[in-house]
């Protein structure tokens, strides 16, 4: 279960440099593998919401928000910050409170940062959308992997659970089948420059389809695209000072 305590130090750490570079990438992520989806009117239920940051972000980029926590005390923090943009409920992220298919969207951003066992999380995920889904993980191919096995990176990425990419499309492929899917990971260096200006910090900016970024999303598609015109998502809000 995703604490209170563990996501009020993880929202301390976005405040820092690292952790400002690190939600930035996230958003950019975020922005990116929504582009390609139909949003006028749709459904989205993030599960694992925290504090509600990215709910804000499906907000303003058209969609009918949802969020879903296990914690009380963090679901208070959402109300307080949104109110009524958007509809909260109190659950267990393996036994949604939903029928099948009740959503257009599940978005699983957060909820693999402190979660070590994905799999029946996924499957409840997959349950209740209809149109498709976005993942978020922590890579372990990647340089911040690589600086949490030398017990040398910040505090703050330490304490991530890391997955293999290889098995989350294993992973995938056997609770969803074979749908289509865009991949990307961004966050190339270690940790030690997610600094606007520290040295090389630039290669932290792209979003790319290698498989070494601290941070990868994938979107699944689990029904074709409905025709019309998409709406384009807004120009990126500051991020919190």
């Amino acid at each position: 279960m995703c604490t209170f305590k563990s996501v009020q130090n993880h929202t301390q750490w976005l405040l820092s440099p690292e952790g400002r570079v690190s939600l930035k990438q996230k958003k950019k992520l975020l922005e990116f593998l929504l582009s390609g989806w139909p949003r006028r009117g749709c459904t989205v239920l993030e599960v694992g919401c925290g504090t509600g940051i990215f709910l804000e972000k499906l907000w303003e980029a058209g969609l009918d928000p949802s969020g879903l926590e296990e914690n009380p005390e963090l679901l208070d923090c959402v109300r307080k910050h949104m109110g009524s943009k958007v509809d909260l409920h109190l659950s267990k992220y393996t036994a949604l409170p939903f029928d099948d298919d009740e959503f257009d969207y599940v978005a699983l951003i957060s909820t693999f940062d402190f979660t070590s066992d994905p799999e029946p999380v996924l499957a409840e995920a997959f349950r209740v959308a209809r149109r498709g889904l976005l993942i978020f993980f922590n890579n372990s191919w990647s340089l911040a992997r690589l600086r949490k096995k030398m017990n040398r990176g910040p505090e703050h990425t330490r304490k991530f659970d890391y997955i293999c990419p290889f098995n989350m499309f294993r992973l995938l492929r056997k609770i969803m089948g074979k749908n289509y899917c865009r991949f990307r990971t961004t966050l190339l260096g270690p940790p030690d420059i997610w600094r606007e200006n520290a040295p090389l910090a630039f290669i932290n900016h792209f979003l790319t389809p290698l498989p070494f970024g601290a941070l990868a999303g994938v979107r699944i598609d689990l029904a074709p695209p409905a025709a019309g015109t998409l709406l384009p998502l807004p120009v990126g809000s500051p991020d919190p000072v």
